[in-house]
């Protein structure tokens, strides 16, 4: 900047993660209720329904905790079916949507508004 401070600009975030910065842009759509935040969790992740609902009551809000993730997804290896690798392919993805590029104060949950954009660029 000509005032002698830095800052982090598309190009930087182009090269330093690969990430292509040309497209439509992912944005946070609008805040989800429980049912439809239960409905993504259940069909995006092939968790069933009565666990997704359980894990956002707990959390009091339309997020889920890291350490659920890692615990639903632990077991499944390179002999585990297509549809679960897919399954943590997709959790991951949540990981890094939440955790990496859209931080925020918590750094334990993670909104499960971003499978909603996840489904979007899933089926392109």
């Amino acid at each position: 900047m000509s005032f002698g401070e830095m800052t982090i600009t598309l190009d930087d975030v182009s090269c330093l993660l690969g990430i292509l910065v040309i497209g439509q842009a992912v944005s946070i759509p609008q805040k989800l209720s429980l049912d439809v935040a239960v409905a993504l969790v259940s069909e995006q992740l092939r968790v069933l329904a009565e666990d997704a609902r359980e894990e956002l009551v707990a959390v009091q809000g339309t997020s889920v905790q890291l350490e659920w993730l890692r615990s639903i997804f632990d077991n499944v290896n390179n002999e585990s079916d297509s549809t679960q690798i897919e399954c943590v392919a997709k959790a991951y993805l949540l990981f890094l949507l939440g955790c990496m590029l859209f931080v925020d104060k918590s750094s334990t949950w993670v909104l499960v508004v971003y499978l909603k954009c996840l489904k979007n660029l899933w089926e392109v």
